[in-house]
């Protein structure tokens, strides 16, 4: 393995927390600004990220790309990262989606927040499921059944109405 003098770990770990502190400082008015410093930032993380592929070596089976720094020495706290042959897939995957789905937010917005897929209006009310986990209905929505339906006609039940 090439010895990179870089904390790429620590890079990968909080390019994100940077990224939300820069989205603090938008205008909350300002929906694709703040999709496209995300959208970015996502982007910018996931190239960070693919040195860990091109120079890890896979013949090792100890822990690379360590990063050891002491931090609280009064009490042995030590700052200590490293990757090893599955996480490195890990933590590809998982920026590579980050973009992919923040991407999503910016070709599937009308502007005002609200996405221009044919899903029915949903309703506002806190209670309603639909609005609680838009994850599990537009997933529901796609299958193409009636699913959904049952779904939160049974989570609703024991609501008042």
């Amino acid at each position: 393995m090439k010895a990179l003098n870089f904390p790429i770990l620590s890079a990968i770990t909080y390019l994100p927390l940077l990224g939300i502190l820069v989205i603090c400082l938008i205008k909350s008015a300002r929906h694709d600004l703040i999709r496209w410093v995300a959208f970015l930032n996502a982007v910018l993380t996931f190239l960070v990220s693919l040195p860990l592929y091109f120079m890890f070596d896979s013949s090792k089976w100890e822990m690379q790309f360590v990063e050891h720094f002491p931090w609280i020495s009064e009490f042995g706290i030590s700052y200590h990262m490293g990757i090893d042959g599955i996480s490195i897939l890990l933590v590809l995957m998982t920026t590579f989606l980050s973009a992919l789905a923040i991407l999503s937010t910016l070709v599937g917005s009308d502007g005002r927040g609200q996405g221009v897929h044919d899903l029915p209006p949903v309703s506002r009310d806190r209670h309603d499921r639909r609005v609680l986990f838009p994850g599990l209905y537009s997933f529901l929505r796609v299958l193409g059944s009636d699913a959904d339906t049952h779904v939160f006609h049974h989570w609703n039940l024991g609501r008042a109405t």
